[in-house]
């Protein structure tokens, strides 16, 4: 597969896991009914590390917010980008706003005891663009070409 360089965005984000640790008691504060779907709060919630967990999804989500500026795409809620994990336990990132297969995205998480991160590759996938060609035979006949 080629790759055009404008098709392609980064977008980087660190927050400091003390801003979450006041939340890391309270999975139903409003604010992180803002922020994350059902799914994300029961992952981030089924360990004691909950502030680390919340910190590093909300870094992947401003860093998708961040790359997707690049191609012209506001995102206005975050919880339209959802942070899952594939069957291997590899973080993943879905659109919940219909954009899936206009874009590829990776992303890595990271997190120490006092900072969390995240780093995401977004890939535009080029629009399929069909051309058609008619072309006369020899015999008269038309023969449509599609590209």
């Amino acid at each position: 597969m080629t790759f055009e360089f404008e098709n392609i965005s980064i977008g980087v984000d660190v927050e400091e896991i003390e801003r979450f640790e006041r939340y890391s008691d309270d999975r139903n504060a409003p604010l992180l009914k803002r922020i994350y779907n059902e799914g994300e709060l029961e992952y981030c919630f089924k360990t004691k590390f909950s502030a680390k967990r919340l910190a590093a999804r909300y870094c992947a989500k401003e860093a998708v917010y961040k790359a997707m500026c690049a191609h012209g795409v506001k995102i206005l809620n975050l919880k339209e980008i959802e942070i899952y994990h594939d069957s291997a336990g590899v973080p993943q990132i879905r659109l919940l706003n219909g954009m899936n297969s206009d874009f590829e995205i990776k992303v890595s998480l990271s997190h120490s005891q006092k900072t969390a991160m995240a780093q995401v590759i977004v890939y535009k996938v080029p629009e399929k663009k069909k051309s058609i060609f008619k072309k006369v035979n020899s015999d008269g006949t038309l023969k449509f070409l599609i590209l």
